[in-house]
């Protein structure tokens, strides 16, 4: 697909419009690199002040395009994270921003909800007796996953996971009270 001038502004006043990024062709990017290369092989063999205002317009609209997508990407992944919603199909490498930014938050909550679950309950000491253990509870819950959860580390030091949706797993109650409450897991039984 050769993707023109018109299309571009198009583009840009849906992703203006939109609170969502807008679906692009599948060749968006690739087609926007051989556009720019044609462009730019024009106006090494036939300058014109016209070609060249174009070229620097076309290069103003593709920015505009990318940062507006950028955020709205980086948005997606903090409510993804948040929810545990999906997204809708993005072009390859946003879906590698998005994947990347959604695993360091889903990582960071992690660690905020090991924090609040170390925590005393009640106040009356709790689990929360800053052993470095998980206060000598060994009891272990299994959970369906209900969404794909990254490598972290639990309260009791080691590591778990990768798990994908719909596994399976053992995991101590602590952490399994984090994920419970997340929504990203249910109790098996």
């Amino acid at each position: 697909m050769d993707i023109t001038y018109d299309e571009l502004r198009k583009i840009q006043r849906l992703e203006r419009d939109s609170s969502l990024p807008t679906q692009l062709p599948d060749d968006f990017y690739p087609s926007v690199e051989t556009a720019l290369k044609e462009t730019q092989g024009k106006l090494k063999s036939d300058f014109t002040l016209e070609l060249a205002r174009e070229y620097e317009n076309t290069l103003k609209i593709l920015r505009d395009i990318y940062e507006r997508r950028e955020e709205k990407i980086l948005l997606m992944a903090l409510r993804a994270s948040r929810t545990g919603a999906s997204p809708q199909k993005m072009a390859e490498n946003e879906e590698k921003l998005f994947k990347s930014v959604l695993s360091i938050l889903n990582d960071q909550k992690m660690v905020l909800e090991h924090l609040l679950a170390a925590r005393p309950a009640n106040g009356n000491g709790g689990n929360g007796n800053g052993s470095g253990s998980n206060g000598g509870n060994d009891r272990k819950l299994r959970l369906k996953l209900l969404a794909d959860i990254p490598r972290f580390v639990g309260v009791d030091a080691r590591e778990y996971g990768p798990f994908k949706q719909g596994e399976n797993a053992l995991l101590p109650e602590t952490e399994a009270e984090v994920m419970l409450r997340q929504k990203i897991a249910e109790v098996i039984q």
